[in-house]
C-alpha cells in the first residue's frame, strides 16, 4: 500500500506506525523523519522478522544511539548480511565490538 494513501492522523500515530511496521518493516522507510527518528519506532523496525538491510541501515542512521545498545546490536548481528554488519560495527563503540556474543553472531 502506498503510504500516502494512509490518512495523515494514522501516519502521525506512533502506535499505528508500530503496528504497521510489525506487519511490514518496509513501512519504516515511508514514515516522516520525525517518526523515523523515534527510538521506539526504530527499535521495532530493526526487531521485526523479515526486516531488510536497508531498513536497519535507515533506522541506525536516524537513531544512532541504537549502535550503542547491546540488545539492538545483537538483533542487528543476527539479521544483517556480513558486509553491511561490518560497516555498522565500524560506527559502534568499542564496548559493542568487545562483546563476545555480538561478535559470535557476527562471524557466523
Amino acid at each position: 500500500l502506498d503510504w500516502s494513501l494512509v490518512p495523515e492522523e494514522m501516519q502521525t500515530d506512533p502506535e499505528f506506525s508500530i503496528e504497521a511496521i510489525q506487519r511490514n518493516p518496509r513501512v519504516y522507510t515511508e514514515l516522516s523523519e520525525s517518526m523515523r527518528s523515534n527510538d521506539r519506532i526504530a527499535r521495532v523496525a530493526i526487531e521485526t522478522d523479515g526486516v531488510e538491510d536497508d531498513v536497519i541501515l535507515e533506522a541506525t542512521e536516524q537513531c544512532p544511539q541504537l549502535l550503542c545498545d547491546r540488545d539492538a546490536m545483537l538483533v542487528i548481528a543476527r539479521s544483517w548480511h556480513t558486509d553491511v554488519l561490518q560497516e555498522t560495527l565500524r560506527f559502534s563503540p568499542i564496548e559493542v565490538r568487545d562483546d563476545k556474543e555480538i561478535m559470535l553472531e557476527a562471524v557466523k
